[in-house]
């Protein structure tokens, strides 16, 4: 059996600080090419990566790169402000179509990092009959014993109990669903992308289930929600969207 793992990742600037995405980012890298070669099943795994063709980022050589991006959300909705350059998840996940054969794709944020059976836990849940599922993430403290967590002792979390999270932003489906998919122009950043992802997932998949945080798969290192604010125009025109394809979650 062979599985993809995407991710979109971004050139580290410093108005990504806010987002801890400068520490999120290095971490959740790493943490994908350590579970890949501590993985014990027998299973191939590859690691894509995608970003937009305007920045630069430099990632290890287990990760293979797929097409650049061309768009922001920004230039599909102009009516949406150019201070968040956040791509459509359709764009994304048409990257690693292109890019690899695998049975079974993978998205996550490039924010959530993986516990180091996570490519075991993916094979152990697919031999069980699912053809499609969703994980929620642990989140974990930002300092642990007065020791501030980052991508040289990461590892630390692991020993953690950490805190549930409710989000989806973890996504494990048969390739051939990617074309029964009706994502329009979500994009990623914004609320309801997780909620909407997943229930396209479950619209097509008669063999889905939602993982809890309780398997320890997947974590998320602090719980900064500076997305989270209903009256921002990301959100709203998001919301639209989930809206034109006919769903409402507000």
């Amino acid at each position: 059996m062979k599985i993809a793992h995407i991710i979109n990742v971004v050139e580290i600037k410093g108005v990504h600080e806010s987002s801890y995405l400068h520490v999120a980012q290095p971490v959740t890298v790493d943490s994908m090419v350590s579970a890949k070669n501590d993985t014990k099943s027998d299973i191939e795994v590859q690691l894509f990566a995608t970003k937009h063709q305007n920045e630069k980022v430099n990632l290890p050589s287990e990760f293979t790169w797929t097409k650049d991006l061309s768009r922001y959300c920004y230039d599909v909705f102009d009516t949406l402000p150019k201070s968040k350059n956040f791509p459509l998840i359709g764009d994304i996940l048409n990257n690693l179509y292109n890019s690899s054969n695998a049975d079974f794709f993978i998205y996550t944020n490039v924010d959530i990092g993986v516990f180091p059976n996570f490519y075991d836990f993916i094979k152990e849940s697919i031999d069980s009959g699912l053809d499609a599922f969703t994980i929620n993430r642990v989140t974990m403290p930002k300092t642990i014993n007065k020791t501030t967590i980052g991508p040289e002792n990461y590892n630390l979390v692991f020993k953690e109990k950490g805190f549930k999270h409710i989000g989806f932003d973890c996504f494990v489906f048969r390739r051939e669903y990617l074309s029964c998919l009706s994502l329009g122009n979500i994009f990623i950043g914004a609320p309801p992308i997780g909620t909407l992802f997943k229930d396209e997932l479950s619209r097509i998949s008669s063999r889905i289930k939602c993982f809890k945080s309780s398997v320890r798969a997947t974590f998320h290192i602090g719980n900064d929600r500076d997305w989270e604010n209903p009256s921002n125009p990301y959100w709203k025109q998001n919301a639209l969207e989930a809206e034109r394809l006919g769903y409402n979650f507000y």
